[in-house]
């Protein structure tokens, strides 16, 4: 129950390595069932916690900051700071860095739920400052920096991916990988139920179950997207 609290990678593939081949799918299913239960548990507490919104309503005085750094003054490759003003799928994220006018945040379309109002991105980079031809609009584009930003809360030593370390270890015999199939399914769907911030895209998730080889059976991945869906996670 500990090593499911979380741990480096390389220290749970350390652990594993030490169980007996017969005790296998037993520590695999207990880890990933205590791993599971651990996340319930937090992200339990984070939605009874107070709401913070990703969106917010247009100030009465415009989106412009008083007292900030003109557009012309920010100065393409610095890094900045900054906090989040709005946030949405249609218009992507929004952060006040100083600039009397907000930078957008260029991140992936579907990354956007990942920031809320107010949070605090670190070590963005300006990569572009324009001014619309028609409406004279500024615009000033920013990258997020490698590990940083609203992201940088999700651990790499979450009980989920000591969930993760279990099945792709489970998984990665291919001549057991055909018998371990229905139990493989069933682990990867609780790993997947809990992976609230989407880190990892269905397709890697299913990407743990062949451990680096070939599926055992062709049948068996066309049948494993309904088996992963349909399995109940345990409570």
């Amino acid at each position: 129950d500990l090593l499911a609290l979380g741990c480096a990678e390389s220290e749970v593939q350390g652990l594993l390595a030490l169980c007996p081949e017969k005790r296998e799918v037993d520590l695999a299913q207990g880890l990933v069932k205590a791993a599971v239960q651990h996340e319930k548990k937090t992200l339990e507490l984070a939605v009874s916690q107070v709401y913070v919104p990703r969106t917010q309503k247009r100030p009465e005085e415009g989106w412009k900051h008083s007292g900030g750094v003109a557009p012309e003054e920010v100065k393409i490759g610095s890094r900045v700071s900054g906090f989040v003003t709005n946030s949405s799928l249609n218009y992507g994220v929004f952060v006040n860095f100083g600039c009397v006018k907000d930078g957008k945040l260029q991140v992936p379309q579907m990354d956007y739920f990942k920031y809320r109002v107010g949070d605090r991105v670190d070590n963005m980079v300006v990569n572009k400052v324009s001014k619309a031809a028609k409406t004279g609009n500024d615009f000033i584009e920013l990258l997020p920096g490698s590990g940083e930003g609203a992201s940088s809360k999700l651990s790499s030593q979450r009980p989920v991916n000591v969930a993760r370390c279990a099945i792709k270890w489970l998984a990665g015999p291919e001549e057991l990988r055909a018998a371990r199939w229905p139990t493989l399914s069933k682990l990867l769907a609780s790993a997947a139920s809990v992976d609230a911030d989407c880190v990892l895209s269905f397709a890697e998730h299913l990407g743990l179950l062949v451990g680096g080889g070939q599926v055992a059976q062709e049948g068996q991945m066309v049948r494993l997207p309904g088996g992963v869906l349909t399995a109940k996670v345990p409570k």
